[in-house]
């Protein structure tokens, strides 16, 4: 199974990040027509199927989507206002139809 941010579950169930120059350089050589090493405990067909999905994702969005996705975000006051608001609200709303 592969997951968006390019990573990759083995088949004993651990997902396996690889990083932005190690994908880069896996789609060169599959465009070259050679495939790189298969990791230990990865199929080589999900491997490849792998390289294969990195090279229709830079073709079509360009290197930057190599990239693994920031996980933190940086949120602003007014958004961390609306999600306490929200929160809050509902935990009112759920206490009023509980009472």
């Amino acid at each position: 199974m592969i997951s968006c941010s390019g990573e990759v579950l083995c088949s004993d169930g651990i997902f396996m990040k690889y990083s932005y120059e190690y994908k880069k350089q896996c789609v060169e050589l599959y465009r070259q027509g050679k495939w790189p090493e298969t990791p230990v405990g990865e199929k080589q067909k999900n491997f490849h199927k792998t390289i294969r999905k990195w090279a229709r994702m830079e073709e079509t969005c360009g290197p930057e989507v190599l990239h693994h996705k920031s996980q933190n975000k940086v949120w602003t006051v007014e958004e961390k206002y609306e999600l306490v608001a929200k929160v809050f609200d509902t935990f009112i709303f759920h206490r009023i139809v509980l009472i």
